[in-house]
């Protein structure tokens, strides 16, 4: 049983923003914390802060021969069963820092050449360098790293969701200024006998990391072996019939250098540049986690976008099924925007409560249309805010200028608005070019129909966050 059918949440993972683990058994998923570090969110961005200063501070009391130091930092790091993320068999059970994973890290990173020299600045890097350190591992002690972040995660959460949470847990977390472990007192809920903390789904993958010993090794070390020894004309060479060299083959540069970890130290240290390379290329080809490989990980289908578009469309126009009706489209759109938007938050307070957004994301988008707006088209959309009108009539001008009254410099001024229906289509486009000409900021109406072709694109693209259905509608309001 997952989550979301223990706390009867009527919600499946495609419109959850935390990963709907099960309640009992570990799923294959891990927390990354290089797709943290490329994540812009306030909640990212104060993770990796922990995750660096953590990890700095080890590595530099194994520098200075503080080994009782960095092993007791260690060892104050617990097993992260709340989270029921891993690959443990049977009940959740983490890795069991108690029995020797501490210790086994200290010794690796203690033993590690790429520490002496240097070479290691983070700990999502120790995967390319210190044997016996991977992604379960990375995972677990990242996740006692962040722990204080993921409380606060999980109780917003379960406010936003009715979840009942139990005071009491006295909970070890890592404090960045005085760089030391420290007690705190939480709520958490439950789930069975065993207490809960929930993972932004954002922050973890199903394969390999973002950073991968294996593709650094074949990509960039071995390359710059060849390169080595092409330089230097070494008898592994290889001579063309028309006596042309060519450099050694991977295959047997692989062969010569068998051990992974070891050969990336070694020619890191000689070409520290690689690694830099190396880090701008993950940068580049960083993708979040999809809802597909989410359900994959989890062990559920994907997201049923059909049953969630019907859900809006059964709802019967009017104000008496206006709040049926938000939360219907959020549901939706939360499916169908992830990994592109994310964390939604309904009814938003802004102004000091003055006013409120019926559900605004958080852009978190990688490419597509969400990235092109800002990378490309140069439109400030930190936030995406949505409007939702389950009117029986027209929409007017009131309704156009409450939401470009949601735009700021801080947040963005890119938002949509969801309605049911209008008598005149090209109306609504003209409102929202007059909006976009005038400076107001750029509003992207959807009516069902839009709504229904956002689905159908959904269902027919992997991944599903380059939306070239909304480069259409924004076209429309730029033109």
């Amino acid at each position: 049983m997952r989550l979301s059918e223990y706390y009867s949440l009527e919600r499946e993972q495609g419109s959850l923003e935390f990963v709907d683990v099960d309640t009992v058994n570990d799923v294959p998923l891990f927390v990354d914390p290089g797709a943290i570090r490329y994540l812009t969110t306030t909640l990212a961005r104060g993770c990796t802060s922990l995750v660096q200063s953590f990890f700095q501070c080890v590595i530099q009391c194994i520098k200075d021969g503080r080994d009782g130091q960095a092993q007791a930092l260690l060892a104050s790091l617990g097993e992260p069963n709340e989270t029921r993320l891993g690959l443990s068999s049977g009940r959740a059970r983490g890795r069991g820092m108690a029995d020797g994973l501490a210790w086994g890290m200290w010794s690796a990173l203690s033993r590690s050449k790429a520490v002496e020299t240097g070479i290691l600045d983070d700990l999502e890097e120790t995967a390319l360098f210190v044997e016996g350190i991977d992604r379960d591992i990375i995972s677990d002690v990242v996740t006692n790293i962040i722990r204080a972040p993921l409380i606060g995660f999980t109780a917003t959460m379960a406010v936003k969701y009715d979840i009942e949470v139990y005071p009491g847990f006295a909970l070890s977390v890592w404090d960045r200024q005085s760089r030391s472990w420290v007690q705190t007192q939480c709520a958490l809920p439950y789930a069975g006998d065993l207490p809960v903390l929930l993972v932004p789904r954002m922050f973890v993958r199903r394969g390999r990391g973002v950073y991968s010993a294996d593709r650094y090794y074949r990509h960039f070390v071995i390359p710059a072996l060849q390169q080595e020894h092409f330089s230097a004309s070494s008898e592994l060479v290889r001579w063309l019939v028309n006596g042309t060299p060519r450099p050694p083959h991977k295959k047997t540069l692989m062969e010569l250098h068998p051990h992974v970890k070891e050969t990336n130290t070694e020619v890191t240290e000689d070409h520290p540049d690689l690694l830099e390379d190396y880090r701008k290329d993950a940068r580049r080809g960083f993708r979040i986690v999809t809802q597909e490989e989410l359900a994959k990980g989890i062990g559920t289908s994907p997201p049923d976008f059909d049953q969630l578009l019907a859900e809006v469309l059964s709802v019967v126009p009017g104000k008496k099924e206006a709040t049926v009706y938000h939360l219907a489209v959020e549901k939706l759109l939360t499916a169908i925007f992830f990994p592109a938007l994310d964390m939604p938050v309904v009814e938003k307070k802004i102004h000091e409560g003055r006013k409120r957004i019926d559900i605004d994301y958080t852009n978190i988008a990688t490419k597509g249309f969400f990235y092109w707006l800002h990378a490309v088209h140069g439109v400030s959309c930190s936030f995406v805010p949505v409007e939702c009108k389950n009117y029986s009539q027209d929409i007017g001008n009131p309704e156009y200028d409450q939401l470009t009254s949601r735009f700021s410099i801080q947040t963005g001024s890119v938002g949509m608005l969801c309605y049911r229906k209008i008598s005149n289509k090209s109306d609504v486009i003209a409102h929202c070019r007059d909006s976009a000409r005038d400076g107001r900021g750029y509003i992207i109406a959807l009516d069902d129909m839009d709504l229904t072709k956002m689905v159908n694109e959904r269902k027919s693209v992997d991944g599903g966050d380059e939306f070239r259905y909304l480069f259409e509608r924004f076209r429309d309001i730029v033109q």
